[in-house]
């Protein structure tokens, strides 16, 4: 899976890409940091709810379905 931050940096020409990257690496990674936060509060709010039964923790859902996108 991939958030919608890693879809639009992967869709961009890249001569566009290395631009962005260049000139707001840092607001990159704040919204990266932002959607890693977003995805595991909904799960652990989800497994709280009883709508996810699972021994897998919040943190390793995320690195099973996401991290590859970092």
């Amino acid at each position: 899976m991939q958030t919608s931050l890693d879809w639009f940096l992967e869709n961009l020409p890249e001569r566009l890409k290395y631009a962005l990257l260049n000139t707001y690496e840092e607001g990159i990674k704040k919204a990266k940091q932002k959607d890693k936060e977003q995805i595991i509060n909904i799960y652990w709010d989800a497994y709280k709810e009883g709508q996810i039964s699972s021994d897998v923790t919040a943190d390793e859902y995320y690195n099973q379905n996401y991290k590859n996108n970092e």
